[in-house]
């Protein structure tokens, strides 16, 4: 730009800058580019619109053409268009036989089994309700094997013919059979079951021993509950030998299939348990045979190893600060020892009881009864049947205690008194016909 006095003539330095100046633009060179937002109706901004009409023109005049383009028959003379018809699936009437073998990896129905392998949902059914008398149809166990024959599709959209299947696995060997419209058993031949006797040593470890024999887990830990309230694990030989019996069922493929425990026995030096399931008073337990057949008298067997620290009357309670009266026995022992039932009797009270504790209460009949405080651990339920010498807890410090102790109670007549002069008669638990029949029932699943 250039800076000019009012009158023509050009004055330079600081005072001639501060009078009045004018700006005179130099001129812009030619450009096609016009800004058609600026300066509308002036000349450069009609020349940018003529310019602007000019190009779109020539764009439209040289854009190719495009034309839809009719195919043409080859070989014919005339252009006619050809029309493409729409593609189609047609599915396949297939009547070749086929034979489809597959095994049941989840408790699934058998009718699911048979759908899964290409038979239609009726005849499937109609095979299920066929078997039903002959094993659970609607949880196969897993392992089991399906061969089915299946014909061919009567129908391009309808499911394989199925003809024959045979189903094996654990307690289930059978094979049906198409007859006409329907289906029959053709042969079904039974699994052979026999019980399984197992022994092993203690010391190698129960669990382990016997899994690796091939026990199911869910049965060692039944042996274990059966043979925990006899057996004390903490002073268990390591020699002493276990006794498993558990009913075991084989199909005609060798697939094993297990069943209940029958027998739960274990010998030691001085501790020893032959056990079987058998319904004394109405409840259902695990029962030793001597336990049910020898009567035990005059006087109570000891619960806990341990020494008294104190006895029966009045004294000083140590935590409450006062003379009460003290209605038991403490018997100092282990944490963890096992607490044993002193009679034989059934669980009227286990829970937790005040001042007590974890505490068990045992009614022996005749008016009598004990009772068992600060337990650590409980392991036995209300309305239990239990035996003398059965384990019925832990010892422990629960409630107002000062260390680990059992405090024991005994009743007569609903009174307190010393369990040092408590002397009755405990009959066994059965006699007679019962007890026959029990040792009948043991001498048949240990021999087998």
């Amino acid at each position: 730009m250039y800076l000019a006095y009012s009158d023509g003539q050009f004055a330079g330095g600081t005072a001639a800058l501060r009078r009045s100046f004018a700006v005179v633009p130099s001129r812009p060179a030619f450009a096609l580019a016009v800004d058609l937002g600026a300066g509308v109706g002036s000349v450069m901004w009609w020349r940018g619109l003529f310019t602007c009409l000019i190009l779109i023109a020539a764009s439209l005049a040289l854009s190719p053409l495009t034309r839809a383009v009719a195919h043409q028959n080859p070989g014919t003379a005339a252009a006619a268009a050809v029309p493409i018809p729409t593609a189609t699936i047609t599915p396949v009437v297939n009547r070749d036989a086929m034979t489809v073998a597959a095994t049941s990896v989840i408790n699934e129905s058998l009718i699911a089994a048979l759908v899964r392998s290409g038979a239609g949902i009726n005849e499937a059914g109609g095979v299920a309700r066929l078997l039903a008398p002959y094993g659970d149809m609607a949880r196969l166990e897993i392992g089991t094997h399906l061969t089915l024959s299946l014909g061919g599709r009567p129908s391009p959209y309808a499911p394989r013919r199925l003809e024959a299947v045979s189903v094996t696995g654990p307690g289930i060997d059978a094979r049906v059979e198409r007859v006409g419209a329907t289906f029959a058993i053709h042969s079904k031949r039974a699994p052979t079951t026999a019980p399984l006797h197992l022994t092993g040593r203690a010391g190698d470890g129960i669990f382990v021993s016997a899994s690796a024999a091939g026990i199911p887990p869910e049965t060692i830990q039944t042996y274990l509950r059966a043979i925990n309230g006899r057996i004390d694990f903490g002073a268990l030989d390591p020699d002493a030998r276990y006794s498993i019996v558990v009913e075991r069922a084989r199909a005609a493929d060798g697939t094993v299939k297990f069943g209940r425990l029958l027998y739960a026995g274990l010998d030691s030096q001085d501790q020893s348990a032959r056990m079987i399931q058998w319904t004394v008073g109405g409840h259902d337990g695990w029962y030793d045979a001597d336990a049910v057949s020898q009567a035990r008298a005059a006087g109570l067997a000891m619960p806990v190893a341990g020494r008294l620290t104190s006895g029966f009357g009045m004294r000083f309670h140590p935590i409450l600060g006062y003379s009460r009266m003290h209605q038991g026995l403490d018997l100092a022992a282990p944490f963890g020892a096992p607490i044993r039932a002193a009679a034989s009797g059934t669980v009227s009270f286990a829970g937790w009881h005040g001042g007590h504790g974890n505490f068990v209460q045992l009614v022996h009949g005749g008016g009598t009864g004990t009772g068992y405080g600060h337990m650590s651990r409980i392991a036995v339920s209300p309305g239990e049947r239990v035996v003398q010498g059965q384990v019925i807890g832990f010892v422990g410090s629960t409630g107002l205690s000062t260390g680990p102790h059992l405090h024991f109670e005994a009743y007569r007549g609903g009174i307190a008194v010393d369990p040092r002069s408590m002397s009755f008669s405990v009959a066994p638990l059965l006699d007679g016909a019962q007890l026959a029949a029990f040792r009948a029932r043991l001498t048949q699943i240990i021999r087998g």
